[in-house]
């Protein structure tokens, strides 16, 4: 499905060390129009691509060669080391347990997805990101995303949210939360 949605000038950025999966990605994202995607493998490396080009997102695996995502994360959405704090992040992961999820928002992931992904979830997932980016919260050491947008399970008093105040409404949380 064809949207008003200018995907010609996107500079796509991906760092994950599995070079067959990045592949993937990269005819998925150049076949939708993609103006360019690169890809590094490992999280000093992004660094380095960052500091020295302009991206629009970066797209990045849990797990790197040099380092983990969720630490990548945190040095870029720090603005005394990051170049680009409030870069639209991506991240991926072939398993997604809770504690990962709640890592990845809480450090400043924008979406989080399980691979492997659908073009589909992709197109709409990046389309949303930079059509209607979420509002940046700026703290000492941070920018990005607001990290309270991830619901604290621990309350279980009434009225918690609209799950029926038992907390178990998980799946729809994360689908907020992403």
């Amino acid at each position: 499905m064809k949207t008003g949605f200018d995907w010609s000038t996107l500079r796509i950025l991906v760092g994950d060390p599995d070079w067959a999966y990045f592949k993937t990605l990269r005819d998925m994202l150049l076949k939708r129009g993609v103006a360019r995607v690169e890809n590094v493998a490992g999280g000093a490396r992004v660094l380095e691509e960052l500091a020295l080009s302009k991206y629009d997102l970066l797209i990045v695996e849990s797990e790197l060669k040099d380092m983990g995502g969720i630490e990548l994360v945190r040095r870029l959405r720090n603005p005394d080391e990051g170049p680009d704090p409030e870069l639209p992040i991506i991240m991926l992961a072939f398993e997604a347990s809770k504690e990962l999820l709640c890592q990845a928002v809480e450090t400043g992931v924008d979406h989080f997805l399980v691979k492997p992904t659908s073009g589909r979830v992709l197109y709409g997932c990046i389309e949303n990101l930079i059509s209607r980016p979420p509002k940046r919260f700026v703290a000492e050491g941070y920018v990005g995303p607001d990290r309270r947008r991830m619901p604290s399970t621990a309350y279980s008093g009434p009225e918690r949210r609209s799950s029926g105040g038992d907390g178990t409404d998980d799946e729809r949380l994360r689908a907020e939360a992403g």
